[in-house]
């Protein structure tokens, strides 16, 4: 798996579902990292951690709306 085929990484305890992209049908991994460890180790360049339980990678957002009051929601 390539970092830049990463769309998003949700917590699942102490592993991690790795959401992926590439060929473009996408693929879910469980892996035994905590985001606290992926949030470490990619380039901060290309990911957010935008949720205590969600790290996305920022060449995957689209486009971004207003969301209630002052929170925004990637679409």
């Amino acid at each position: 798996m390539k970092i830049k085929d990463i769309s998003h990484i949700n917590a699942a305890g102490d592993y991690s579902e790795v959401f992926t992209v590439s060929g473009g049908g996408g693929k879910r991994l469980l892996v035994e990292k905590s985001p606290r460890e992926w949030e470490e180790r990619l380039p901060e360049k290309h990911f957010l951690r935008i949720h205590r339980q969600t790290i996305v990678n920022l060449e995957e957002i689209e486009k971004t709306r207003p969301w209630f009051n002052v929170r925004f929601k990637c679409a």
